[in-house]
């Protein structure tokens, strides 16, 4: 059973017709559908990333600012700072991610 031939089972298998004729123009059809959801992918992921990284940049920030206000106050029974160098890098990534996922998701569009 050729590739051709497959394909028309699977798709009358699913009561569909098969509108490529061939099996380059279901390859073709497949790339750009699978183009078109890579940029659907990319412009709801990309903008969810960069409101979840801008999240935690902010809490890191205040999170950091009130460690240092109460490690500077000399009367503060508070004498050592944690901080947390994976949950800052995730942020930064996230950041990153975010937007190289929007700005690709934006040139797909044009």
């Amino acid at each position: 059973m050729g590739f051709d031939d497959l394909a028309r089972h699977m798709a009358g298998r699913d009561k569909r017709t098969l509108k490529a004729a061939s099996a380059d123009e279901l390859v073709a059809d497949a790339a750009q559908a699978d183009r078109r959801m890579a940029r659907t992918r990319d412009l709801i992921l990309g903008p969810v990333l960069l409101i979840g990284g801008l999240a935690l940049c902010v809490l890191f920030y205040l999170l950091y600012s009130a460690e240092m206000q109460a490690v500077a106050d000399p009367h503060s029974s508070e004498s050592t700072f944690y901080y947390s160098i994976g949950g800052a890098a995730l942020a930064i990534g996230m950041l990153i991610q975010g937007s190289r996922q929007t700005l690709r998701g934006l040139r797909a569009t044009r």
